[in-house]
Parts: C-alpha cells; structure tokens; sequence
C-alpha cells in the first residue's frame, strides 16, 4: 500500500516521517520514516521514491536434534508426517520465536511477522533401503511449499549408513506462525531415524 496520512519534520539535512503504508515518496538520503499501520521502519539510502529500505527489526529462532535413537514410521505412502514425537533441543537461541517444551514446532512471537530465509538440515539412517525420503518445513502444519522440502533416494550398505538433506528457502511469516519439520517416503510405507537436525529461521525484514 502507497504511503498515506505522511507527517514529515525536517531535522538537519534529513527528514523524520511518519504515515500508512509503504514509503513512496521523495526524501534526502538517510531519512527515516515509520508505517504506523506495520510499526516498519524505513531509511531513504538514495534520495530518490524508490530508495527506500525496511530496517531489520531482528528475529531469529533455532531448534534441533542431537543423535535421536527414535525412528519416525510411514503408514501410508507419500504422506507428511510431522516429528512432534522427537524431542527437539534449543540453546535459547531465541528472538522472536519461542517453542513449546519438546515441540517439532517453533512460533512466531507477537511484533515478529516478515519475511524469513529458513534453513533445514538434517541427516536420516537406518532405512529401508533403495527408498526415497523427503524432509520439508511445514508452516501451520500444511504440506511444505514447493520451495521448502528435499528428496534423497538412497542405497543404504549397513544401519551405520546415513544420507545428508538440506532445505533452504523464503518464507513470509505472520504473528503466531508456527515452523516445524516434516518426513515423508515417496515410495513405501516403512520408517526412518532422522539422526540429527536443525531448523533455523533468519528474519531479513
């Protein structure tokens, strides 16, 4: 939404300003402004309409698995599973987000919506071989979007065997948002140990 109800107080060579809606209209370099409607704030780095330029309001949360014994078993073919029944660590590694005991899920905190690069990484062993797996990043408990998940078909030689898969993608988040780790098998209904993993979310506005 274009800039509406725009105050602006001149304070040296740069201006202060406030309205609804995205900045749009022409300030000196190094002015700022705020969306009253968001609480966004904003610096002008060109001088120029288009030179505007969220500031980071930091948010940031990570959860993650440290040699799970636990195996997570597929009952149907090609299904998301969600891995609520692991339990999930964190190092208070924490702004904006907060997760639930043992959760699979982390929460977007009230004030912390915007868009967030999310990072998955996990390593799976002990499956049925010559299958394929997938892990994904579900956001309020939906099948992932086509950007959030990764397969690995793979040949398991012995149960000490374990295969590496990443996820990494744009997500917007909204307040109350919940990220969580999924696994699915495309091709049989048998089970994996996701061994170890981590699922970080990074808040770029």
């Amino acid at each position: 939404m274009p800039t509406n109800n725009l105050i602006s107080k001149s304070l040296g060579s740069i201006e202060l300003g406030s309205g609804n809606g995205t900045p749009d209209h022409i300030s000196p370099k190094g002015s700022l402004y705020t969306d009253t409607s968001t609480g966004t704030p904003w610096v002008n780095s060109t001088g120029n309409a288009s030179g505007w330029e969220p500031l980071l309001k930091p948010g940031y949360g990570e959860i993650y698995l440290n040699a799970n014994a636990v195996s997570t078993t597929f009952s149907t073919t090609n299904t998301w599973v969600p891995t609520n029944s692991l339990s999930w660590s964190n190092a208070g590694f924490f702004n904006g987000f907060t997760q639930s005991g043992t959760s699979s899920s982390i929460q977007v905190l009230t004030g912390k919506s915007g868009k967030y690069i999310v990072t998955l990484n996990g390593s799976i062993g002990n499956p049925a071989s010559n299958q394929t797996y997938e892990i994904g990043v579900s956001v309020n408990g939906a099948t992932p979007s086509n950007n959030m998940y990764q397969a690995a078909t793979v040949l398991f030689l012995s149960p000490a065997d374990y295969r590496n898969i990443n996820v990494s993608g744009y997500l917007n988040l909204s307040d109350s948002d919940t990220i969580s780790t999924v696994v699915r098998c495309t091709t049989a209904t048998v089970s994996v140990n996701l061994r170890h993993a981590s699922l970080t979310a990074i808040k770029i506005y």
